[in-house]
């Protein structure tokens, strides 16, 4: 099956940011962003207001002075598919889990993340607010843990992942982020103001988005509408 991904997103090849704004042909050429990304013929590319004389460390995509579009290799002479891009994203965040890093503890009696049966999470009121977030998802999808397994390169990665699900270890961002990523989930996070502070108040709503790895400040009055484009 072709795989696809979600946009706007970013990525991180090689430890370099990049964000992925749109496919290419979509957008009018006015209005394309020098040195952000763009999917053109199922690869990601890095938008240059003309061809490079030198390689660099992302695909190039730009046009040439007959308006043709024009792409480069990077630096290494590679392109940069789709596929390794969705791969890359979870690799980062695997790379950061060793083998030792073992969430289980001896005396936990816990589901088997091998388990072919629907995983039914236990949501317990010492679980951190991510970890209830990751268990509700699963309880709305009523699916078993093997499904995502495969996703990660790693065969202990999981397991591990799992295990901390369902003991009383907390969640870091890092793996709130992996299982995100793995299960098919955006997350937007809405900080207001709670009215606690009297002397410094803020007036606008903070929004942030996992998909693009964004953070927006939003004013009051255009809440609803900002929050029903970005939730679509």
């Amino acid at each position: 099956m072709k795989k696809t991904l979600k946009l706007p997103t970013v990525t991180f090849h090689q430890n370099n940011r990049l964000e992925i704004m749109d496919y290419f042909e979509n957008v009018p050429r006015e209005k394309l962003e020098i040195g952000k990304g763009y999917v053109y013929d199922d690869c990601v590319w890095k938008y240059t207001d003309k061809p490079l004389v030198f390689a660099q460390k992302y695909p190039a995509i730009s046009f040439n002075e007959r308006g043709e579009i024009v792409t480069q290799t990077d630096a290494n002479g590679k392109i940069l598919t789709i596929e390794t891009v969705l791969t890359d994203r979870l690799d980062m965040i695997v790379n950061q889990t060793t083998e030792d890093m073992d969430f289980r503890k001896e005396n936990d009696v816990t589901p088997h993340a091998s388990s072919t049966a629907v995983y039914i999470p236990e949501i317990k009121e010492s679980d951190d607010f991510l970890k209830k977030l990751i268990k509700t998802v699963f309880l709305i999808k009523k699916v078993p843990t093997t499904k995502y397994r495969k996703k990660l390169s790693k065969a202990y990665a999981f397991s591990n992942l799992f295990q901390g699900l369902n003991n009383e270890t907390k969640i870091s961002t890092t793996v709130w982020q992996t299982w995100i990523e793995i299960i098919g989930i955006d997350a937007v996070i809405i900080l207001k103001d709670s009215g606690s502070d009297d002397e410094d108040p803020i007036d606008k709503y903070i929004v942030y988005k996992s998909r693009n790895d964004s953070t927006t400040i939003v004013d009051k009055e255009d809440i609803i509408s900002h929050l029903s484009k970005e939730c679509l």
